[in-house]
């Protein structure tokens, strides 16, 4: 059973960049992201969680470019014109609602903070 268990974990981590359609630099593009948003958030004490994100966003723009950039490439991969687009605008748009919850959560703001 001690045997298996390593065996399963190791398959599922590999699976996981095929499903996700990520390569082995976009995953690592978005572990440096999230670690330099959570020392963003948490280096310091904030009053109001829009400063927080601010801040914090300020501090991790170029990972935060980065991962922008491999999520639009994937997100737009064979699209053209309006379709790609779309697909362009929707991504970023997730990519920042995902950046400001992580932020809000990092720094121990409700998710309700964010709707004030």
């Amino acid at each position: 059973m001690t045997k298996t268990i390593p065996a399963l974990v190791a398959a599922v981590a590999l699976a996981v960049p095929v499903v996700a359609g990520a390569g082995e630099d976009s995953l690592s593009e978005e572990a440096r992201l999230n670690a330099c948003l959570q020392a963003g958030a948490t280096s310091t004490t904030f009053s109001d969680v829009s400063v927080a994100v601010s801040a914090v966003r300020a501090r991790c723009g170029r990972y935060i470019n980065r991962v922008r950039s491999d999520r639009v490439a994937l997100a737009t991969k064979g699209l053209e014109g309006g379709e790609a687009a779309a697909a362009k605008r929707r991504e970023i748009q997730t990519l920042d609602r995902e950046i400001a919850l992580t932020i809000a959560s990092y720094a121990g703001f409700n998710r309700s903070d964010l709707h004030r």
